[in-house]
């Protein structure tokens, strides 16, 4: 029985990827596109590093 579900859905899952507009396929291959295109890291601004190594920091001080 598992089997038969499992296999029902990635057959869904896979006819769902076809890259045609009515499905959600063409939006999802639009993605690989975009990180393809993407070279090195994402720039942050100060300001943004700042939060994060806040948020790091105060993550670290609530640890037991």
């Amino acid at each position: 029985m598992i089997e038969v579900f499992t296999r029902t859905n990635f057959w869904l899952m896979a006819f769902n990827l076809v890259p045609f507009p009515p499905l959600d396929g063409a939006e999802a291959w639009k993605i690989v596109g975009q990180l393809r295109q993407r070279r090195g890291p994402p720039k942050l601004s100060p300001d943004d590093a700042r939060r994060i190594a806040k948020a790091f920091e105060d993550a670290v001080r609530k640890r037991p």
